[in-house]
């Protein structure tokens, strides 16, 4: 998916595109991708803290393909998202898929996103899971519907009930726009990001990462310590795959 995300950037822009990608995935996907030598700003931190403040412990691979510029975590199993629920002290688990795009406008020219490519993820129905909130309409249930980050909802007239097209990593698709939201607790803390949300089924098929997760949250049991519910997780999951507690996860993706 980090190959989508570059391909389309000029080699002279390479570094300044990871950097600023560095800041946007820690909060939109919390995870993945990893760039070395950058920190986050406050801001990006606290919108870390937030969005993932209902995560009791998440599930990761073990194993990281390291570049020049990143370090990138394999994906997870989405059987594992379910699996997980069978722990005792495991409420609730949701899968995030992580991936990018390029909006395409009506004339049929992509819509400038900067340096930053669109990120894709999926929408979490769980509150306390949940990457983002809705500002406006309602979640996207089909495989045809959307959801739109208010920043382009705005400047490019795109409204609920409209229709748009994303281009990747499977090529052209048309969706309708069912709602308005974005990242962290109010869905418009996107950082100057662009952001849609899909089902996890078509985000899944439109990244081309099909029954895979980058990561998987988990929210636990009332009174349940992080550490320990991680502890359960851990003793059920895989070789290659790890539970840290939320706040250890918090820790490790600010600190990049």
């Amino acid at each position: 998916m980090i190959r989508i995300a570059l391909a389309g950037l000029r080699g002279h822009r390479t570094r300044l595109a990871l950097s600023a990608l560095a800041v946007v995935l820690g909060v939109a996907f919390l995870a993945g991708v990893q760039l070395l030598g950058n920190t986050l700003t406050d801001t990006a931190k606290g919108l870390i803290s937030s969005t993932l403040e209902g995560t009791d412990a998440v599930v990761r691979s073990t194993s990281v393909q390291t570049s020049a510029f990143a370090e990138v975590r394999q994906t997870v199993p989405a059987g594992l998202a379910d699996a997980v629920t069978d722990v005792d002290g495991v409420e609730a688990s949701a899968g995030v898929v992580q991936g990018f795009a390029r909006i395409i406008g009506p004339a049929g020219e992509p819509i400038d996103s900067g340096l930053i490519p669109t990120l894709v993820t999926n929408w979490i129905d769980d509150p306390q899971l949940a990457q983002g909130a809705l500002v406006e309409g309602r979640p996207p249930e089909a495989a045809t519907e959307i959801v739109l980050d208010p920043r382009t909802s705005i400047e490019e007239r795109i409204r609920v009930g409209d229709t748009m097209s994303l281009q990747g990593a499977v090529g052209l698709r048309s969706y309708l726009v069912v709602g308005i939201g974005g990242l962290g607790p109010t869905g418009e803390d996107n950082i100057g990001a662009r952001v849609v949300f899909l089902s996890s089924e078509q985000a899944m098929e439109f990244t081309g990462a099909e029954g895979q997760f980058a990561f998987v949250t988990i929210r636990g049991e009332d009174g349940l310590d992080q550490q320990a519910l991680a502890d359960r997780v851990n003793a059920s999951l895989p070789f290659g795959f790890e539970a840290v507690s939320g706040d250890r996860y918090v820790a490790d993706t600010q600190d990049q």
